[in-house]
């Protein structure tokens, strides 16, 4: 698991705990593109599926409140 879901949605780097395991989660059951495809979508980021340092940036500033709610 950690190396198909957690690794490639980089939850290590996630500052919320909450919104690492949330998009962890998802990406078990959806698959990784398509958690991660979502989680920009609520940040504002480009939806492509990847984590890239602008993604990573958005999510760790985005309320994690708000996000587990969008």
């Amino acid at each position: 698991y950690y190396t198909h879901y957690w690794h490639k949605i980089q939850g290590d780097l996630i500052v919320s705990q909450d919104v690492a395991n949330s998009m962890f989660d998802f990406a078990i059951n959806a698959g990784e593109v398509t958690s991660i495809s979502l989680a920009q979508a609520v940040v504002g980021t480009k939806p492509d599926g990847q984590i890239g340092p602008k993604t990573l940036e958005a999510i760790n500033r985005f309320d994690g409140g708000q996000f587990l709610t969008a």
